[in-house]
């Protein structure tokens, strides 16, 4: 999950721990199967693991270089994207609007963990209790926090009450209450 929080500079913050899809099928690269390998959801053949269970598996010194070149493209991505998209942030901030945004990215990686950015989501999937008993228990252990802190960060600056804070009460604001989340910009 990725949240966007502010036009200019723009903010972007990587939720430290997201959902990875798995396959409970043996993977056979030589005979790839749209079947077998293609899937986006949780099901019966695609188990849910959190983020952090996938790093623990490949080993510190890897993860970090695959976290790495994840925020890294991240960076560059939403970088340009999000003024391309919404245009110059002044026109914005002038009539008094804020951003904010919260996107599931879809993101692979190959086996020298070089990331791919596959899809950006707008409307990310927070359900919990719709994939069955058996994945509830992760889903939650993922997503509760992740909204926890999401409503947080929405809180803390509702309070502040104001539309432009400077940038050093933005990234206060950021720093308090995203406590699981890294800066990509």
């Amino acid at each position: 999950y990725l949240q966007v929080s502010r036009w200019e500079p723009v903010g972007v913050m990587l939720y430290d721990d997201g959902l990875v899809f798995r396959s409970r099928h043996v993977h056979d690269g030589a005979r790839p199967s749209q079947q077998r390998d293609i899937f986006s959801s949780v099901s019966a053949d695609v188990e849910p693991l959190s983020m952090q269970t996938v790093w623990a598996e490949i080993g510190s010194e890897p993860a970090a270089l695959a976290q790495q070149r994840l925020r890294d493209l991240l960076a560059d991505v939403f970088g340009s994207a999000v003024r391309e998209s919404f245009g110059e942030p002044g026109r914005l901030a002038a009539r008094g609007f804020d951003c904010y945004d919260l996107f599931g990215l879809d993101v692979m990686f190959d086996t020298d963990l070089r990331p791919y950015l596959l899809e950006v989501n707008s409307g990310p999937n927070l359900w919990v209790d719709r994939q069955g008993d058996a994945e509830e228990k992760t889903l939650r252990a993922v997503k509760e926090p992740l909204v926890r802190q999401l409503a947080s960060w929405a809180a803390a600056r509702v309070r502040q009450r104001t539309a432009s804070p400077t940038l050093a009460q933005s990234l206060a604001i950021e720093d308090l209450t995203l406590v699981n989340f890294t800066r990509v910009l």
